[in-house]
């Protein structure tokens, strides 16, 4: 785990010490580091825009299990490069989890298209300047308008 828990989130954590370690926020600069040490990112948000950490995990070969309340269905496919599951639904939390732990070869069939995903969207310089062509024609719209 690597973030800030919140009180509930730390009780969770140390009921399951033996399998989750606890590594606290980290700084940004050392994020890569701790993603390639796993093999899945869940982000059970209940509230997100669109999560960078789902992007920098994929960038780093992790499939990710996200709740639909982090911008995931905006990013990944569900069932290619992760799972998407509801909000406040721990259930299918653990079931995913579990299909993680029990097909391996399917994980890394997943952490390969989440790599490759994140590379088809060429970085933040091509998102930049597709952000701007969206700006410019939003701005020519309403002028005619």
């Amino acid at each position: 785990m690597v973030g800030t828990a919140t009180a509930d989130g730390r009780r969770l954590l140390a009921r399951n010490a033996d399998i989750v370690v606890d590594k606290g926020p980290q700084p940004r600069a050392s994020l890569a580091w701790y993603y390639s040490q796993g093999s899945v990112l869940v982000l059970p948000s209940i509230e997100e825009g669109l999560a960078l950490v789902l992007a920098q995990a994929m960038a780093c070969g992790l499939p990710v299990i996200a709740s639909a309340n982090t911008g995931a269905e905006d990013l990944l496919q569900d069932g290619v490069e992760g799972f998407i599951v509801p909000a406040r639904d721990p259930a299918a939390i653990r079931t995913r989890l579990e299909w993680m732990l029990d097909n391996p070869g399917a994980r890394d069939e997943m952490a390969v298209a989440a790599r490759r995903r994140v590379q088809k969207l060429g970085g933040w310089t091509t998102f930049a300047r597709a952000s701007r062509e969206v700006y410019a024609r939003v701005m020519s719209q309403a002028m005619v308008s």
